[in-house]
């Protein structure tokens, strides 16, 4: 088991599975509650129902033309009318979505099922939990239970691999966002007025850790070298933590740099060049091959263009050369990586390339304080201050404790702290270790044993 996944909740794979009889039971159970699902007809208005609205729901959707509907739930404030599907508003991540277009690849939708349903029986994907035939197909796989919006590298790191393995029956590489939306079951396509059908093929929910099983190990650059990387021990949970955060910081700059060339509408001048590099270069940590890189970057920057006039030209084999030296860097600062318990030390002077500093990328791309503000990762110090100060302030908005006194914010605060300390020793007196405490609880396993000096030390 990959190390990383073991920094998830051992929780969640010890409770019975979400059994799933409906299609809506993909979005909506006792354990997906919390937050709204968006759904739209013309991608401008959004309207937003929740666990009791099922009925609503498909009174809006079935039979109707052009029906959306998000893959994922989103924080929804009614008071003050701010209803959002950006990413940042979003609230439990709660399916993988894989959309298939196989008529662009000239196969039949009965020709595709058969490549998907021979790829399940070689154990090469999951069998969905919910298949979408119209004009094309739609895969679902549902999270038991649901996930937080913290796990999104991981769900990324999924999806990224699920798609590559589909490429060839046309896997649409735009579907990746957790944000998206697909069609809605038992709506009306409108491209061939035919009705979406929709199969439940498992009826059992996964877990992140049973999907990831499926793709290529968090620890290793290539599925088919023989022998790993790296040897992790496996009650060394800090590596598993830092191997979390190392994909966390990549997904979040992969979105970043596609988010940039929807700022700048493809237009890419002066540093059109280095952005093919850095984004190879990112997608080369997640993807399995240099032909999965080439195929994702040449989809990526499909309407990237630079108005400089002795630009090179953008032929495929210029930007083959580029993915292929972006390849090796990354494989070559990875071995290093790993090689070193997944700690990143910038100080060495040994020519491997390693990941641009935010310093340095932001000066590279030209990026301004403005579009630094629209990006996740890719952003100075001053910037990131100010965008952390407002999440606070919306979060103590949230929690209600903006009202409060300097006392009682504080009295608020210790209590919160009594109750983490209670927990902690409360864990520890059933035979807990500190990592399965620090698992539980999702606090650092330094914290636990922090706590419980000071238990010992009363």
């Amino acid at each position: 088991m990959n190390e990383a996944l073991k920094t998830v909740p051992k929780s969640i794979g010890l409770h019975t599975k979400d059994i799933l009889k409906d299609w809506t039971d993909l979005w909506f159970n006792e354990n997906k509650k919390t937050g709204y699902i968006a759904t739209t007809y013309n991608f401008k208005r959004h309207l937003f129902f929740g666990y009791n609205d099922i009925d609503k729901l498909k009174e809006f959707t079935e039979n109707q033309y052009k029906r959306f509907i998000s893959v994922n739930a989103f924080d929804v404030d009614w008071a003050n009318k701010d209803f959002s599907r950006s990413s940042e508003y979003l609230k439990q991540i709660r399916n993988i979505g894989i959309d298939i277009d196989q008529y662009k690849n000239n196969y039949s939708i009965d020709e595709a099922l058969d490549e998907i349903q021979s790829m399940i029986l070689s154990n090469i994907i999951p069998e969905p939990n919910l298949v979408l035939k119209s004009r094309g197909i739609q895969l679902f796989y549902s999270i038991d239970k649901g996930a937080s919006p913290e796990m999104d590298w991981l769900v990324s790191y999924i999806t990224e691999q699920l798609i590559s393995k589909l490429h060839f029956l046309g896997a649409d590489y735009n579907c990746k966002d957790l944000s998206r939306v697909m069609r809605v079951p038992n709506s009306i396509n409108e491209r061939n007025n035919a009705k979406i059908k929709a199969e439940i093929w498992n009826n059992e929910a996964y877990t992140l850790r049973e999907l990831q099983e499926y793709c290529r190990p968090l620890e290793i650059f290539e599925t088919r070298r023989k022998k790993k990387f790296m040897s992790i021990s496996s009650t060394n949970s800090d590596i598993g933590i830092r191997i979390m955060r190392f994909y966390r910081t990549n997904n979040a700059r992969i979105s970043d740099l596609r988010k940039l060339i929807e700022i700048r509408k493809g237009n890419l001048t002066n540093c059109r060049n280095v952005f093919i590099y850095v984004l190879a270069y990112h997608q080369s940590l997640v993807l399995n091959t240099k032909a999965d890189v080439l195929r994702s970057v040449m989809h990526e920057i499909k309407d990237v263009y630079t108005t400089e006039k002795k630009a090179e030209r953008m032929t495929k084999s210029w930007i083959e050369k580029t993915v292929k030296s972006a390849y090796d860097d990354a494989k070559e600062f990875f071995q290093l990586l790993s090689d070193n318990a997944f700690i990143m030390i910038y100080r060495n002077k040994d020519n491997i390339k390693r990941p641009y500093k935010n310093s340095n990328l932001i000066k590279k791309l030209n990026i301004t304080e403005h579009e630094q503000r629209q990006l996740r990762s890719i952003r100075n110090s001053n910037i990131a201050k100010e965008q952390h100060a407002k999440y606070m302030r919306e979060k103590r908005l949230k929690d209600g404790t903006h009202k409060m006194n300097r006392e009682d914010y504080e009295k608020n605060r210790q209590q919160k702290k009594e109750v983490l300390f209670n927990q902690v020793v409360e864990l520890k007196g059933k035979g807990y270790k500190q990592k399965e405490i620090a698992e539980e609880l999702s606090i650092s396993k330094g914290r636990v044993s922090q706590i419980l000096k000071k238990f010992n030390g009363a």
